[in-house]
């Protein structure tokens, strides 16, 4: 029995840790894609897919990053979509992080956009596209080092 607590002890003690931070950073994210849902979206446009995670920095760090966001089709014209998303009809509400609209050209977006995001090959989309379809991505990346959230460390999607 005491092996059992001298070793097990520790590791169900980081276990637990771990476990807890992981709970907390999707509470963080479930907030985030609640308020994402309330967005309004051009009238010509037609949601493909939405996703949310919780990811490590696009650069260096060991803070997390939250990705809230929607693949759309639209027809037509870019500029409309630009300008109904404009920076400063989004600025209140999602001040916090970027709030983001990229155009897929050629199945592919912006390096902008995280990555494993930035390729329409690597969407999880429920159904198939083309390099026909016109495609936007509209999101929200907000890191938690800008939020008043605290930092979850040992939540190790943020690593």
């Amino acid at each position: 029995m005491m092996p059992f607590l001298v070793i097990g002890g520790p590791i169900l003690l980081w276990v637990w840790l771990a476990t807890s931070h992981t709970l907390e950073n999707n509470k963080i994210l479930h907030k985030y894609e609640t308020a994402f849902q309330g967005l309004l979206h051009p009238r010509s446009t037609s949601k493909i897919d939405a996703f949310g995670e919780v990811r490590r920095p696009p650069g260096n760090g060991d803070n997390c990053f939250y990705f809230v966001g929607q693949l759309r089709e639209y027809s037509g014209s870019p500029i409309p979509i630009q300008n109904f998303y404009s920076t400063d009809v989004m600025a209140e509400k999602f001040s916090q992080g970027g709030f983001h609209v990229e155009f897929a050209v050629n199945g592919k977006f912006s390096d902008r956009v995280p990555y494993g995001l930035n390729n329409l090959a690597q969407w999880p989309i429920n159904q198939p596209t083309s390099h026909h379809r016109h495609v936007y991505i509209v999101y929200w990346l907000i890191s938690d080092y800008l939020t008043p959230y605290s930092t979850y460390p040992l939540d190790l999607r943020c690593h």
